[in-house]
């Protein structure tokens, strides 16, 4: 909760030592959740390898909560690795079919591909 109070306040760099501590005192089984926070910090940082990383950490911690699957996809939205990050919606919402955030991302993707194949063509 700390982390995210230093976020809100941005103040990343008072967050992420939050997020230090919870990592060195969390039990492994819950440290997905400051994993998931450094990686949407990183990712507004624009450390996309650094945010990729921590967040796949996450998925291997807890691979059937949602919300990691849900980040890494979003980080890969934010490099446009768009078949990557539609894996991921779609990874997601077979955890959760009614995840709507993830439906909304995928269908905006899907018609983003579609638009972009149809202006390549003659």
């Amino acid at each position: 909760m700390a982390a995210l109070f230093w976020r809100v306040k941005g103040q990343g760099k008072k967050a992420i030592d939050c997020l230090r501590q919870a990592l060195n005192y969390a039990p492994h089984h819950m440290k997905d959740v400051p994993l998931i926070s450094l990686a949407n910090i990183f990712q507004n940082a624009r450390l996309w390898e650094d945010a990729l990383t921590v967040a796949r950490m996450a998925v291997e911690i807890a691979p059937h909560f949602v919300v990691n699957h849900f980040t890494l996809a979003n980080v890969y939205i934010a490099m446009e690795e768009f078949e990557k990050a539609m894996r991921w919606y779609e990874s997601t919402l077979k955890l959760q079919p009614e995840f709507a955030p993830a439906k909304d991302r995928l269908r905006t993707i899907q018609c983003y591909l579609l638009t972009k194949r149809d202006r390549r063509q003659p």
